[in-house]
């Protein structure tokens, strides 16, 4: 996965992506920059709706990775993310994102 550049809608296939999954690690994806279709809404299509902890580490090129509401999100974790230099609403929008997070960290975030 070293030369994978960017996650598009195609990741999540047509009927909501991965509706059981409850933990996703990404990690160690040196030229991956951006994170796209996570955000964009489709009538009855909740994406993630079970996933409870989020990592997201070594990634040093991601700096676009806007994250939708995820209902049952407990642990978010974000690493090694060199050209991150805000987060702001483009991270997690105007709504309550995270209603259940219990914890969040950030990590090796040079700038």
């Amino acid at each position: 996965m070293d030369r994978v550049k960017v996650i598009g809608a195609e990741f999540y296939g047509d009927k909501g992506p991965f509706p059981a999954l409850e933990r996703l690690t990404i990690e160690d994806m040196p030229d991956w920059e951006e994170w796209l279709g996570l955000t964009h809404e489709v009538e009855g299509i909740v994406r993630f709706p079970r996933l409870s902890k989020l990592c997201i580490r070594r990634c040093p090129k991601l700096v676009r990775f806007p994250i939708p509401s995820l209902p049952s999100l407990c642990e978010l974790s974000i690493g090694g993310m060199d050209q991150v230099k805000v987060i702001g609403a483009e991270f997690y929008g105007d709504k309550d994102p995270f209603p259940a997070l219990e914890r969040l960290t950030f990590e090796d975030m040079p700038n």
